[in-house]
């Protein structure tokens, strides 16, 4: 089940960070419309932050995965 939320996040067009709790249909749905990433440790979240970062420092865009 989602959340009405999840739905006005997509519709936003900007990547979705969700970060907390065990995978599930959140970070389904966000591998299969490649909307965003689900990271389920401090150490994976601090790795895509640092990530994303130099993608936008490289490219002037926010990256989704």
């Amino acid at each position: 089940m989602h959340t009405g939320k999840v739905f006005e996040y997509l519709g936003s067009k900007r990547p979705i960070l969700a970060v907390a709790g065990a995978p599930g249909v959140i970070a389904e749905l966000l591998d299969e419309t490649k909307a965003g990433i689900h990271v389920g440790s401090e150490a994976r979240l601090r790795e895509y932050l640092i990530e994303a970062y130099a993608d936008f420092a490289a490219t002037g865009t926010s990256p989704t995965r």
